[in-house]
């Protein structure tokens, strides 16, 4: 194990830094950027927009566009994801799950 693999096993596993979140029906600890919250200008009114990234280990696939994760009791929808230079965990950005 090298000392990446020991910084991110600690990261994952600390409860000061990380946060539970289920996706593709497994629950896995994740590393949750600031969360944005705006409202955009619809043709009906306003829309709330909510976007962050979570950071998760790498446990499968890709995410895809359109999948559905839960954070925090709310179902969020992954807008892209990349994998980090390691390959050892996914970068997430979601939006609401009503969002565009």
């Amino acid at each position: 194990m090298n000392p990446f693999d020991i910084l991110m096993r600690d990261l994952f596993s600390s409860k000061d830094f990380s946060e539970r979140c289920t996706f593709r029906g497994v629950t896995v600890s994740c590393l949750v950027s600031e969360i944005s919250a705006t409202e955009s200008y619809e043709r009906f009114g306003t829309m709330p927009e909510v976007s962050f990234t979570l950071q998760i280990p790498n446990t499968g696939p890709m995410p895809k566009r359109g999948e559905r994760l839960m954070y925090r009791g709310e179902t969020y929808k992954v807008a892209s994801a990349v994998l980090d230079s390691t390959g050892k965990t996914y970068r997430i950005f979601l939006r609401d799950a009503d969002g565009k």
